[in-house]
C-alpha cells in the first residue's frame, strides 16, 4: 500500500485546526506546535536580517513579526495545496510569498 504523504500531512494538518475548534487540549498542542514554529523562524529571520542587512518592511519591522507572517503564509499554502492538489505550484508560491516579505 501506498500513501501520498501530502495529501496525508495536509489531512493531519486540517484536521487538526477543525479538532481545535471543539477541543481545548488539541488546540493547547497546536498553539504550543505554532510558537516553537515561530521561535525557530525567529532565530533564523534574526540571523539573516543582520548577516544580510536586511531592512524589513514598515509593517512587519522585527523578526518576530516577519515569522508570524512566515507562519501565516505557510497556513495559507497548506490550505491552498487542498484545493490544487499541486504541490510544485504551491512549493513556488509559498516561496514567492515569503521571499518578498524579506526583500
Amino acid at each position: 500500500m501506498t500513501v501520498n504523504v501530502t495529501s496525508t500531512v495536509t489531512f493531519t494538518v486540517t484536521c487538526g485546526f477543525a479538532c481545535a475548534a471543539r477541543y481545548p487540549d488539541i488546540a493547547e498542542h497546536l498553539a504550543t506546535h505554532r510558537r516553537a514554529l515561530r521561535e525557530h523562524i525567529i532565530d533564523h529571520l534574526a540571523d539573516a536580517i543582520e548577516i544580510l542587512q536586511i531592512v524589513p518592511p514598515p509593517s512587519l519591522p522585527t523578526a518576530k513579526d516577519l515569522a508570524r507572517a512566515v507562519v501565516t503564509v505557510y497556513d495559507g499554502a497548506i490550505y491552498q495545496l487542498l484545493l490544487d492538489m499541486d504541490e510544485a505550484a504551491v512549493r513556488k508560491q509559498f516561496v514567492a510569498l515569503t521571499t518578498a516579505l524579506v526583500r
